[in-house]
């Protein structure tokens, strides 16, 4: 197939529109342009431009990729739902996520480590809950309870707890002269904030 026009695109112009025998065919990058030399009056074989295509595809991944990690970190699993969702081949997803593994820009060890720690720096959060908020994310339930372990110990929890159950009594004075409603509405309060039950119970003893 002949090249018969080379268009740089309105919208983005580092992309370019490429006409085969006077008909729109595909867009492609600057980069993959220059790369392969194409230019008007090149004779395409069907299987230089799959490959071209291909290629492009790469690139095209790993601009949407850095444009999307460069906002805040991201997880394995948002990285591959993103591209998935642009309709981005498998063999493309996978290569452009082990390129950012690679080049350390994507690393769910590193995210889980900083949303736990930004997590209870912000407000006291327990074990449970940032699980589930993780998993949600699809980072693996054997690096949550590796990470987990190391950054958010069970004194460190056993505080937080302590410090969410003293904010709650003091905006909450009116229920706290009747012990068992103060037990029974604290109780529910540090589960919906995620803390473990015998977390719980233990900061409940400390308010009898």
């Amino acid at each position: 197939m002949i090249v018969t026009q080379i268009k740089k695109q309105k919208k983005n112009p580092s992309r370019y529109s490429i006409f085969l025998d006077g008909e729109f065919a595909f867009g492609l990058y600057d980069d993959t342009i220059l790369k392969y030399g194409l230019k008007s009056g090149d004779n395409l074989a069907s299987n230089l431009i799959e490959k071209i295509r291909i290629e492009d595809e790469l690139i095209f991944g790993k601009r949407i990729i850095y444009k999307y990690l460069s906002r805040r970190a991201r997880t394995i699993k948002e990285v591959e739902t993103k591209l998935t969702q642009l309709e981005v081949s498998r063999k493309t997803v996978n290569e452009v996520i082990d390129y950012f593994l690679e080049t350390g820009y994507l690393n769910d060890v590193k995210f889980t480590k900083e949303f736990i720690e930004t997590k209870i720096r912000r407000k006291p959060t327990g074990s449970k809950l940032i699980q589930i908020k993780l998993k949600q994310k699809g980072v693996k339930e054997e690096t949550i309870d590796e990470v987990i372990g190391e950054v958010y110990t069970q004194n460190q929890e056993l505080e937080k707890a302590f410090e969410a159950a003293q904010k709650y009594i003091s905006r909450n004075r009116a229920i706290a002269a009747d012990n068992f409603t103060m037990q029974s509405r604290l109780y529910r309060y540090l589960v919906s904030r995620g803390f473990q039950s015998d977390t719980i119970l233990e900061v409940i003893k400390e308010f009898n």
